[in-house]
């Protein structure tokens, strides 16, 4: 599935893989501005499915507003509350830096790279969820 938001034209495309895994989400791009309804449009892609890993590829992702984050992080919190193993690759120092102040949501992990995430490692530990 590859595509944009319908309706939504400050959201760059967004690549979603079915992996053995779980889902690959990738995102492209520099999100100058975004509202608070895409955070739901990307949680609704999917039903409930308790334990289901989705890696979420930051590395090519951009935020430079506040509301970009917070769409991004209700995009988060949205798809942990309905049971996915939400798994947090490469995300940018900002993103970072607001999930330690504000809290990272439970069922969601943070890794350096997309292999770590598949294997569920942080820094060649097993995945304790720490988290931070």
């Amino acid at each position: 599935m590859s595509g944009t938001f319908e309706g939504v034209e400050q959201l760059p495309p967004v690549r979603v893989r079915r992996t053995p895994r779980g889902l690959l989400i990738e995102w492209d791009g520099t999100v100058g501005a975004a509202s608070r309804g895409p955070a739901h449009q990307l949680s609704d892609l999917w039903p409930h499915r308790t334990g289901e890993v989705v890696l979420l590829d930051l590395s090519g992702l951009h935020l430079v507003t506040a509301d970009g984050i917070d769409g991004l992080l209700g995009a988060i919190a949205a798809l942990a509350r309905r049971g996915f193993d939400v798994r947090l690759c490469d995300p940018q120092p900002l993103v970072r830096t607001t999930l330690f102040l504000t809290g990272v949501p439970a069922g969601v992990a943070i890794y350096d790279d997309v292999p770590s995430a598949v294997a569920g490692r942080i820094r060649d530990q097993i995945d304790d969820r720490a988290y931070l």
